[in-house]
């Protein structure tokens, strides 16, 4: 990396895709639906008419998690970390 006229230290990358690789997208989209899939409940979030269950937005690399109550909210919060965790998201 260059800074002003400055060069940095080299820094090993181990893992990952490069910057702008075209499967970078379609790599986390996958990870990203194999988390929400694994951490919040289908019995979990706010009930639409017709009596089914909407427990999360997704959208690119933003999540809203929906529920009708704080203390299922804290719940699904804390679910959705450990099982990104796992997989080195925080």
């Amino acid at each position: 990396m260059k800074v002003d006229d400055d060069l940095s230290d080299f820094v090993e990358i181990c893992s990952g895709v490069r910057q702008g690789c075209v499967l970078s997208p379609l790599l986390f989209g996958i990870v990203m639906d194999w988390v929400m899939k694994n951490s919040v409940q289908e019995s979990a979030g706010i009930e639409w008419v017709d009596g089914s269950k909407l427990g999360d937005l997704d959208f690119a690399d933003d999540v809203a998690l929906l529920h009708d109550s704080q203390d299922g909210m804290q719940a699904m919060t804390s679910n959705l970390e450990t099982v990104a965790k796992k997989l080195g998201y925080k």
